[in-house]
């Protein structure tokens, strides 16, 4: 049986986030992934590029901490853009494959304890705190202790297994945003910018045809594939549960489907792809999944208003960007109440006060997250970051971006080592101490 002070499930990048600031603290930590390698949907899914971490009109960060501790190391290895440039553009473009040795680095530098191939499969609880996680390896069924537990899964299946309370989906038919897969093209030749316009009519008239679930025709992206000249698109739209495994097994054989078609219509409009190949992600991307039932909720007044929290402990200026939950492809991706569909839609007929008017926070402003996001209402020594933190349909869809997820993360590390230090409860820590750490450790609240 192992044993660590702060135990994390999840290695993706607010994970990671989580598991390194906790251990900048001086405090044991364990984290737990399922797969051969650390950094969630920014390697296994190729989601790039990094957002979420600046108020883009004045071109000021406002997430920094371990967001920009990473940057550094994936520039020094040629990986991703300086974090200075990155406060130019306003997003983060990287190179997934170096990320995953970068992320590695870091896990050795603070002597974590990593356990990669592993699988959460129960809880252990004791009245209303968890006293261990059950994991499966190819030993078998072992037990890892703690005494704080982080749910950096995505999916809050540590929340769902330890029986914490959590939302899923919106109003009224429970339905989250659409799934969807970024592939690697590669192998392109060189000159393919003289094709551009012609790829991109192509693409969006096999769109117009339904032939393609693209929401658009923008194949350029180059967000986990800085330094190469490959591509990796963010287009494809699948609807779906992402709790179902059938629904899951769907998409993923559709997505490559979509994906193949569409490199093979770039072959057939375009000489410079004649020898281009194809990489599918390991997985499908989601984007919204179970979230915590926390103290408190982030929402759509907050991001509207730009509401700083006493207790925030992230900032964020990035908006309510929710991609059709019915899959749908002409809205683009603003599910708003001026939707243009001209398609059945349960929302727009019946519940169009629900959905939101405006998308953005006040112009050159913030909100911020508060603590409470990451407070479990029932288990007592839980703690969630990421996009399975307590927040409304809408508010999810605007924290859910790489860079607010590590802020999140990093506010979770730290708050973990402060309850075992102080042995303290989750909801005993002083704001201001934990305020004081995270900015210690670079971070910008």
């Amino acid at each position: 049986m192992e044993k660590a002070d702060v135990v994390i499930v999840g290695g993706g990048l607010a994970g990671v986030s989580a598991a390194v600031s906790c251990a900048k603290e001086g405090v044991d930590v364990i984290l737990v992934e399922k797969y051969g390698f650390l950094g969630g949907l920014a390697t296994s899914g190729f989601i790039g590029p990094i957002l979420g971490h600046t108020i883009p009109s004045k071109k000021i960060p406002i997430i920094r901490g371990f967001v920009e501790e990473l940057v550094y190391e994936m520039h020094k290895e040629k990986a991703s853009v300086s974090f200075e440039e990155s406060v130019e553009i306003g997003h983060i473009p990287f190179n997934s494959e170096i990320m995953k040795l970068v992320l590695d680095r870091f896990i050795k530098k603070y002597s974590i304890k990593l356990f990669l191939h592993t699988t959460l499969i129960g809880v252990v609880k004791r009245g209303r705190k968890i006293k261990g996680i059950k994991i499966y390896t190819k030993k078998g069924i072992e037990t890892i202790e703690g005494k704080i537990f982080i749910d950096s899964t995505g999916d809050g299946d540590l929340i769902f297994l330890s029986g914490g309370k959590y939302y899923f989906g919106r109003r009224p038919d429970r339905k989250v945003q659409s799934m969807g897969n970024m592939f690697r093209i590669s192998n392109i030749c060189e000159g393919w910018e003289k094709d551009k316009e012609k790829i991109m009519e192509a693409l969006e008239e096999e769109r117009r045809k339904g032939n393609l679930s693209i929401y658009n025709s923008r194949i350029f992206n180059k967000g986990s594939c800085y330094g190469t000249i490959d591509f990796t698109p963010n287009m494809t739209r699948f609807s779906g549960n992402p709790l179902s495994v059938k629904d899951l097994t769907e998409g993923e054989i559709f997505l490559r489907e979509q994906a193949y078609r569409i490199l093979n219509i770039c072959k057939e409009v375009s000489e410079y792809f004649k020898n281009a190949y194809i990489s599918f992600p390991a997985q499908i991307g989601i984007r919204e999944s179970r979230r915590l039932k926390g103290l408190y909720s982030l929402n759509e007044n907050d991001i509207l208003k730009g509401i700083k929290h006493p207790d925030g402990i992230a900032k964020s200026a990035y908006w309510i960007d929710i991609h059709c939950p019915l899959g749908r492809t002409k809205n683009v991706h603003l599910c708003k109440s001026d939707c243009p569909t001209d398609k059945p839609c349960i929302m727009l007929e019946k519940y169009r006060h629900l959905l939101p008017t405006y998308l953005y926070p006040p112009n050159d402003d913030y909100y911020t997250i508060p603590y409470r996001c990451l407070l479990s209402v029932n288990i007592q020594n839980l703690l969630a970051c990421g996009r399975c933190v307590s927040a409304t349909h809408k508010g999810i869809s605007a924290i859910r971006v790489m860079a607010p997820c590590m802020a999140t993360g990093q506010a979770a590390g730290i708050a973990a080592s402060l309850s075992v230090k102080e042995r303290k409860k989750l909801t005993e820590i002083d704001i201001e101490r934990l305020k004081r750490r995270i900015r210690k450790q670079g971070g910008d609240v």
